[in-house]
């Protein structure tokens, strides 16, 4: 039951924006307000983790099964895409911010593939070194979530470096194509 109901509410919710409801702002606020308010009373009452994914050391993931807090967090995460639709359409009409918008889309998979590798690397290298703030430790302290950050430097870099061989070789291949 938890496993249709974390994925099919949002996935109902976006539906029937799809056909026509939510078009007013009162409503987006109101699922914000509303999955937010839910998602904080859950995490702050009952006991339900503050990581909305599983992280290293954690007792519960919200996403295996999906729990109610889970729930809350999509119908959050709904209403603020539905309030930020119109700004963002608004600077999509920008030619330079939409040319480097689709550049990156053009990447989106290829970038979802290789930084799951990223992390792998970094942390099977990390192994090595022991338990490494941040990367392979609970999150047992507010200072966590500073130690995780410090970590995104290492597997952004990681990625563009997986990145870059398929890039340079398209780039080749279109600049080959056009000149024949």
């Amino acid at each position: 039951m938890n496993l249709a109901a974390g994925w099919l509410v949002p996935y109902a919710l976006g539906i029937a924006w799809g056909q026509g409801a939510f078009t007013s702002r009162r409503a987006a606020v109101g699922l914000l307000a509303g999955g937010t308010a839910g998602a904080v009373a859950l995490v702050a009452g009952f006991g339900y983790p503050a990581s909305m994914v599983g992280v290293t050391g954690a007792k519960v993931s919200n996403l295996s099964p999906p729990t109610l807090a889970a729930v809350c967090f999509g119908i959050a995460q709904v209403g603020l895409a539905l309030l930020l639709r119109g700004p963002l359409t608004r600077l999509m009409r920008r030619p330079p911010l939409w040319a480097a918008v689709a550049m990156v889309n053009l990447s989106a998979m290829a970038i979802f593939l290789w930084h799951q590798t990223a992390l792998l690397v970094t942390v099977l290298v990390a192994l090595r070194f022991g338990d490494l703030p941040g990367l392979l430790t609970s999150p047992a302290e507010p200072v966590w979530l500073l130690q995780r950050l410090a970590w995104l430097p290492v597997l952004a870099l990681l990625l563009v470096l997986g990145l870059l061989p398929g890039m340079l070789r398209a780039s080749f291949n279109d600049r080959a194509s056009s000149s024949s």
